[in-house]
């Protein structure tokens, strides 16, 4: 009845540009995106354009479990083309829908801009 379903929970490791790591836990929402649920578990992630896939400064490593999520689109992939630091794995944090799929990865900030 307005219980929460546990298998909505999902839990992830996710690192700093400084290589400090926590558990990251939240619940599956794919109106929140893994950038939201960072920037509210204190990482800091710019983030300039507000999540439109147009500056690149939320890119985040997927270092575990890449191949569960779904593939870029073509506005992630051309601005991934366009980032000298993107490679196999990189990400755009505010494109990445908070999933299940999400559960037991790991993820590293590239956010040096």
């Amino acid at each position: 009845m307005g219980s929460m379903h546990s298998e909505g929970k999902i839990e992830f490791k996710a690192y700093d540009t400084d290589g400090d790591w926590r558990m990251v836990e939240t619940i599956a929402d794919v109106r929140l995106s893994l950038m939201d649920i960072l920037r509210s578990n204190g990482f800091y992630i710019k983030g300039v354009c507000g999540g439109l896939a147009i500056c690149g400064t939320c890119l985040v490593k997927v270092i575990s479990g890449a191949g569960e999520l779904a593939p870029p689109d073509d506005d992630e992939a051309a601005m991934l083309e366009m980032l000298p630091d993107a490679g196999t794995g990189s990400r755009l944090a505010c494109q990445l829908p908070l999933s299940p799929a999400m559960n037991g990865m790991i993820f590293r900030l590239q956010n040096y801009a």
